[in-house]
């Protein structure tokens, strides 16, 4: 959208669109009522020749390469807003920790975990908090259309102030899907980082589990 705030110093009229690329542009780009025509570069100054209303003019080629980028590729590929702040996790749902009912909690800065044989360590739920969930990102992202008929695994995270956010597990491998039906995106890991967001370090027991 900066395109509309843009500067340049030359100013052609708009009578012969083809010494310009601009016949057939290479990108139209529309905000509302105006549109933006994008044709080919000057080979002095490296500038691109931009149709705008009834004159062309040169500017940088930024513009016109934000512009070529898929409006999915924009997306935080973090699962959770900055504002949404962790207060736990509702793994109960999930195919390793049904038996259990599996929930971890930040109560007063300590983690308490729902098993009672648990025996988290704190220094290591923290740093699988901070490491898992809030500086792991997504390898890339995609829109995500929840199908009735089907029916995932799935959890919750719990949210400092009482809220939670739902999280489909749509795939494990070979690599981890989770598909955030209220933002419809899909958020896909690698297998080991996907793997750690989903088994947190409480140490139950083998015959717990």
């Amino acid at each position: 959208m900066s395109i509309v705030a843009a500067s340049t110093t030359e100013k052609f009229p708009t009578e012969d669109l083809a010494k310009f690329g601009l016949d057939q542009p290479k990108l139209k780009l529309k905000l509302d009522e105006h549109e933006f025509q994008f044709g080919t570069y000057n080979p002095v100054s490296s500038e691109q020749y931009v149709a705008y209303g009834d004159a062309v003019y040169l500017v940088s080629p930024t513009y016109s390469e934000t512009a070529s980028i898929q409006p999915v590729e924009l997306i935080d590929k973090k699962p959770l807003k900055p504002t949404e702040k962790i207060a736990g996790f509702d793994f109960s749902r999930l195919e390793q920790w049904e038996d259990i009912r599996l929930n971890v909690d930040l109560v007063d800065g300590k983690w308490m975990v729902s098993a009672e044989n648990a025996n988290p360590n704190q220094d290591e739920m923290n740093e699988w908090l901070e490491l898992s969930w809030l500086q792991s990102s997504a390898r890339f992202v995609e829109p995500y259309t929840p199908n009735r008929n089907a029916t995932y695994p799935s959890f919750e995270v719990k949210l400092e102030g009482g809220g939670k956010v739902h999280f489909d597990k749509i795939q494990e491998a070979p690599d981890l899907m989770l598909g955030r039906p209220d933002e419809g995106i899909i958020y896909r890991y690698p297998n080991d980082i996907g793997f750690a967001m989903l088994n947190p370090p409480v140490h139950i027991p083998k015959d717990e589990e």
